[in-house]
C-alpha cells in the first residue's frame, strides 16, 4: 500500500524528468559548494599563516571558479524549479480532473463540490511539497556523507 502511494506521488515526475534532474543536481551543487568553500577558505588562511603565496593564488582561483559556476547555475535553477512545479501541478490536475469527471454525482454531492475541489487541489500542493522535501532530504544525506568522507 505504501509503495503504491509512493509510486502515485512520484508518477508526476515522469513528465518533468529533465527539470527534476537539473533541480537535484543544482541543489547538490549548492550543498557541496558551501561545504567545499569552508575547506577552501581554511586552506587560504593556512597558506597565509605559512606565507605560501603560490598556494594562496591556486585556492583563490578555485574559489572564484566555484563561485562563478554557482552564480551561473543560480540563474537557471530558479526558473527551472518554477517550471517544474507548474508542470507537475498541471499534470496532476489533469489526472485528477479526468477521474473527477467520471465520479458519480451523488458521491460528489455527498462531499460537496467545493470541499471536494479543496481536497483535490490541496493534494496537488502536498505532492509538490513532498517532492521538494524529498530532493532536499537527498541533498542533506549526500552532504552529510560528503562531510564525513572529507
Amino acid at each position: 500500500m505504501l509503495l503504491k502511494n509512493l509510486a502515485r506521488i512520484f508518477s508526476a515526475i515522469k513528465y518533468v524528468k529533465f527539470n527534476f534532474c537539473f533541480m537535484l543536481i543544482s541543489e547538490l551543487w549548492y550543498a557541496f559548494t558551501w561545504i567545499f568553500s569552508i575547506v577552501i577558505v581554511s586552506n587560504i588562511i593556512l597558506n597565509i599563516e605559512k606565507s605560501q603565496i603560490e598556494n594562496i593564488n591556486k585556492w583563490v582561483i578555485i574559489f572564484v571558479i566555484i563561485s562563478l559556476i554557482s552564480m551561473i547555475l543560480s540563474l537557471f535553477s530558479g526558473s527551472m524549479q518554477s517550471v517544474m512545479s507548474k508542470q507537475i501541478s498541471w499534470n496532476l490536475t489533469n489526472q485528477i480532473l479526468k477521474e473527477y469527471i467520471f465520479l458519480d454525482n451523488t458521491k460528489v454531492e455527498e462531499y460537496w463540490t467545493w470541499k471536494m475541489n479543496n481536497i483535490l487541489f490541496t493534494w496537488v500542493d502536498a505532492v509538490l511539497s513532498f517532492i521538494k522535501i524529498f530532493v532536499f532530504t537527498i541533498v542533506e544525506i549526500f552532504s552529510i556523507i560528503y562531510v564525513f568522507v572529507l
